[in-house]
């Protein structure tokens, strides 16, 4: 497997890169910090997957001129995370990634990190095959406009994006967790949307500022 790393971090991603060779089964082609030098960086060489850091997504989808030409990527687009919250599974939908892997994965067996890295390689394209996910870009693209949320609502689909847990959310807001329930059910139904993934994916789209500071 080919692989292109895009870290805003050329250290780490050198030692990323060295670590994974190790495999055997891993040829890193080139690692930037500069996602427009992707192509001169693989010299010509075949990219079977590129793996990205959130902080560079902004420079990434800027590089690619819009999402038509996104969609005619060859390789496959692996977003690594530091961990795999609601927000990060939004960002990687609604850009057409294929997969999301964690960063603490790295710290575990090689030899698991690069299978994660090889199923993502080897699924029917079309996005990642992780059964715990839907398809909700394109349920969301078509639904209402979350019209009705105050600045209560957005603090809490904010920190759903982040994986918290009703009893979470209300400690951090001074609410009760029945409040917060009662409050994303609201929301849920205001919106036409199905469930807390879909609504984090939807405050992701209407915030895009959340790119690129660490939020994810």
């Amino acid at each position: 497997m080919n692989l292109l790393i895009c870290h805003d971090l050329k250290f780490f991603g050198d030692a990323m890169a060295r670590w994974l060779e190790e495999s055997k089964k891993v040829n890193v082609v080139g690692v930037v910090t500069d996602p427009s030098a992707r192509g001169e960086a693989a010299k010509g060489q075949a990219v079977d997957a590129e793996l990205l850091t959130p902080r560079l997504l902004a420079d990434y989808l800027a590089s690619e001129s819009g999402r038509e030409k996104i969609n005619q990527h060859s390789s496959r687009r692996v977003l690594l995370v530091p961990e795999r919250t609601p927000r990060a599974e939004a960002l990687a939908r609604l850009y057409g990634f294929d997969g999301v892997v964690e960063e603490r994965d790295l710290d575990g067996p090689l030899e698991g990190f690069v299978e994660q890295l090889e199923r993502i390689v080897s699924a029917p394209s079309g996005g990642t095959t992780e059964p715990d996910l839907i398809d909700v870009y394109t349920s969301v693209i078509d639904s209402r406009i979350i019209a009705t949320m105050d600045a209560v609502d957005e603090r809490i689909v904010n920190l759903v994006a982040e994986g918290l847990s009703d009893k979470q959310i209300g400690s951090a807001l001074g609410l009760s967790p029945q409040t917060i329930r009662n409050r994303v059910s609201r929301m849920l139904n205001d919106s036409g949307l199905r469930n807390r993934t879909e609504l984090a994916v939807q405050f992701v789209r209407n915030h895009p500022d959340v790119m690129g500071k660490g939020a994810i």
